[in-house]
């Protein structure tokens, strides 16, 4: 077997596998129970793999597969030079006051990704969640011990 793609999400992964059965290619979807373990976020790499003699038409149609799920980048705001309004980068004029936005440049901005210590930040308080819920469940229930009431004594 061989890694014929490696998936950000799981809907991804399915998505190409099932392209790769319309094209008659068995595949397997690796860590896709460790990903549905923590809610869905991307914590593992989800790979893709595929039988050795299927592995160089599994990663054509990986290919056109990445094609068509790029989408466009996404652009930065510009401010209207006359009326100091934030306008999205796709637009070429002011919504307000219908002015010429900036021209001849491109204003792309890089996708945003949650960084590193963020990821550690919310798997550890998800870890502190599951310790603190079991510590919960494992205490005892049983009600107080009751003694009776001491005789009083009688001189005597």
């Amino acid at each position: 077997m061989k890694k014929a793609y490696v998936a950000e999400n799981p809907v991804n992964a399915n998505l190409l596998k099932d392209r790769l059965a319309d094209a008659g290619i068995q595949a397997t979807i690796q860590n896709e129970l460790m990903s549905a373990l923590y809610g869905g976020l991307p914590a593992f790499n989800l790979t893709v793999w595929v039988r050795d003699e299927d592995y160089e038409a599994a990663r054509k149609v990986a290919g056109e597969f990445e094609c068509s799920q790029t989408s466009p980048p996404a652009t930065e705001t510009w401010t209207c030079p006359k009326c100091g309004e934030k306008i999205e980068g796709h637009f070429e004029e002011c919504w307000k006051c219908d002015a010429e936005g900036p021209e001849g440049e491109e204003h792309v901005a890089q996708p945003r990704r949650m960084p590193l210590g963020l990821w550690l930040f919310v798997l550890v308080v998800a870890a502190l969640i599951v310790v603190f819920a079991m510590s919960r469940s494992n205490k005892r229930s049983t009600p107080p011990r009751v003694y009776p009431p001491s005789r009083p004594t009688w001189g005597g």
